[in-house]
């Protein structure tokens, strides 16, 4: 059923909350979406890729469903949180633990001689990949988000306190270091930066 108050929302069984966008492959490609109800304007930078690069998971036998792959991901939750930085602490904080987790069943990458060669870390490695995945993808309207968001965690004068609010809901590891939120990001602005892997 619609939600009463947020346009964007449906409630499903079990009191499930479901952002529901009106627009297909087609209109991703669209960078705005406007809301007739209240009127406000939704970055859709970055929706194309949940098309482009759909993943097919099986959740249960003969059900397969299309499911945007967790890079994707973190970039629409940064696209997100640029919309409407005061309410937007969950994406924050699952951004903070996709920065750990990117690459745990990616040994073939994590300990190739490209990555040894760069000297990162072990809790850099994720982050790094992260980016680098990313720069291979994205198009100029989800770069330019990439590096707001970017900007923003640098910046320690944001008035949306968005360092101190990722760290918050940070993995338990890091929850109370700035110092190691600002390793990930950090290595992860590397990795958005750098050329593709094996790229000649």
């Amino acid at each position: 059923a619609p939600h009463p108050k947020r346009e964007r929302a449906w409630i499903a069984p079990g009191d499930v909350y479901v952002d529901v966008i009106p627009t297909g492959a087609e209109g991703a490609e669209t960078p705005v979406l406007i809301w007739p109800q209240s009127g406000f304007e939704m970055n859709l930078a970055g929706l194309r890729l949940a098309f482009d690069e759909a993943v097919t998971i099986e959740p249960a036998p003969g059900l397969t469903v299309q499911v945007a792959p967790l890079e994707v991901l973190a970039l629409l939750k940064m696209v997100a949180y640029l919309d409407r930085p005061p309410e937007r602490d969950r994406d924050l904080a699952d951004i903070a633990h996709i920065f750990d987790d990117y690459a745990i069943d990616m040994d073939d990458l994590r300990y190739g001689e490209e990555i040894l060669d760069l000297g990162l870390s072990h809790d850099e490695v994720s982050p790094f990949l992260l980016g680098r995945r990313l720069t291979e993808i994205v198009k100029k309207p989800e770069r330019d988000a990439v590096i707001s968001f970017i900007s923003l965690v640098n910046d320690v004068r944001d008035a949306t306190a968005t360092q101190a609010r990722m760290l918050v809901g940070a993995p338990l590891s890091w929850r109370r270091d700035p110092e190691e939120l600002m390793l990930r990001i950090g290595a992860f602005e590397r990795g958005f930066g750098a050329a593709p892997l094996n790229a000649g």
